[in-house]
């Protein structure tokens, strides 16, 4: 399905203010992202090496923390499954209002749920996990390792919204370089353009509203 066909205000029943209104803050908090400096300065880079005793690590380098943490909070409202100005959300609502005397109804419904799939899976598509190779008292190395979903919630609740100490321990056991950070970046640049989509669905309806309105 075209997501020209989706941003066509006609194919939606009309929206109440409160609809309206969280389609509106969706639609600026996606333009309020693209400002941040952390969407201006490309992509990190990471250096992976391994020291003699076999254990992998990985150093990084050109690496805007300031930019990403900046970035995160407000990315993490879009992202939110729950939030009412999230994604996920606002396709919902778009979905609901999708005129059902249209020929191609199920198909459309179907489009937009395709939308918060992705969104919703997008950590199932991590690039990096991370496995160490742990020496033994008899000389030997035994694999230890973590997913890229569970290094991501580790520096999510263990580091930057919480501080939950087990899972602060892991990422200090397993990610002491900070690779599970270029994971974060990669979700938020991949979903980013997602919410763009969105966005872009959102604003000719939001348009035609105020004409209507005016």
């Amino acid at each position: 399905m075209s997501a020209t066909r989706l941003a066509r205000p006609e194919i939606y029943t009309p929206m109440s203010k409160d609809e309206l209104l969280r389609l509106r803050l969706y639609r600026d908090r996606v333009d309020e992202l693209q400002r941040f400096r952390f969407f201006a300065g490309g992509s990190e880079t990471v250096r992976m090496f391994s020291n003699r005793d076999g254990v992998e690590s990985a150093g990084r380098s050109d690496f805007n923390r300031e930019g990403f943490l900046a970035v995160v909070t407000p990315f993490r409202i879009l992202h939110d499954e729950k939030a009412p100005t999230g994604f996920v959300r606002v396709t919902k609502i778009l979905s609901e209002h999708v005129r059902r005397d249209l020929a191609d109804h199920g198909e459309l419904v179907d489009s937009l749920r395709d939308l918060r799939k992705t969104a919703m899976t997008a950590a199932n598509t991590l690039p990096m996990g991370i496995t160490l190779e742990v020496r033994q008292p008899d000389g030997s190395f035994v694999p230890e390792s973590i997913t890229a979903h569970d290094l991501l919630d580790a520096w999510l609740n263990g580091e930057i919204f919480h501080d939950e100490l087990a899972k602060h321990a892991v990422r200090k056991r397993f990610d002491p370089g900070g690779m599970g950070l270029f994971n974060l970046c990669w979700i938020i640049r991949r979903l980013n353009g997602l919410f763009i989509i969105g966005r872009d669905l959102v604003a000719p309806l939001l348009d035609a509203a105020e004409v209507q309105q005016a």
